[in-house]
């Protein structure tokens, strides 16, 4: 996925996992810095979103939806902030609940090393258009 401009103000980027899936990964900056060692809940945020996208589209593509990518809006985003997310390299993975023809419901997990001890969760809806 080409990064928006407020993804590379963040940076975010993407990484394929060993199961072959897009996880998104968030090298924390002075942009999302809150206190000392941790990340504002805005980019844990922004984290969730942009690996929810990730998913969504993988999956579109996947089911071999046309050649043009689809337009995606965020509908709605419920954040769990679980502990404070580290100003260190933090990855997150979307797993896709329901795609429909018009939204995506999706379930995303955020990491920092450890994948088993996430310091955030969201229910993210993504509105398509085709």
């Amino acid at each position: 996925m080409s990064a928006s401009p407020y993804a590379a103000f963040l940076n975010l980027s993407e990484e394929v996992n060993a199961d072959g899936r897009k996880v998104a990964v968030l090298n924390p900056g002075e942009t999302c810095y809150a206190r000392e060692g941790v990340m504002h809940g805005g980019a844990t945020g922004a984290l969730l979103e942009y690996a929810a996208r990730l998913a969504v589209l993988d999956a579109l593509r996947q089911k071999g939806n046309g050649e043009k990518p689809p337009s995606l809006a965020t509908v709605s985003m419920t954040v769990d902030y679980l502990r404070p997310g580290p100003m260190s390299p933090n990855r997150a993975l979307g797993r896709i609940v329901k795609l429909g023809q018009r939204v995506a419901h999706v379930n995303v997990d955020a990491w920092n090393a450890d994948p088993g001890k996430l310091f955030a969760t969201g229910k993210i809806t993504i509105g398509i258009q085709q």
